[in-house]
């Protein structure tokens, strides 16, 4: 099992293609784009979360801080409108 090749080998920098670093680097900003959006969701599950022994939640306004937050995720993930 020593001698399995897994089809690929090492090159300088150099040698990768303009194209492929421009490609790299934006699967790199997308990366950063999904962390970013990431830390946007975790504080509203975590806030979801908060309390599970309370069977209600209170959450006034409501619709304008889902709109508010729909807008900044939108943002964040480069799909804003």
């Amino acid at each position: 099992m020593r001698d399995f090749d897994f089809g690929f080998s090492l090159e300088d920098e150099d040698f990768v293609a303009p194209a492929k670093k421009e490609e790299i680097a934006g699967l790199q900003d997308s990366e950063s784009r999904l962390n970013e959006v990431v830390e946007m969701i975790l504080p509203l599950l975590n806030n979801l979360m908060a309390s599970p022994e309370k069977p209600t939640i209170y959450w006034p306004n409501r619709s304008e801080k889902v709109e508010e937050f729909k807008s900044k995720l939108l943002e964040a993930a480069g799909m804003a409108k």
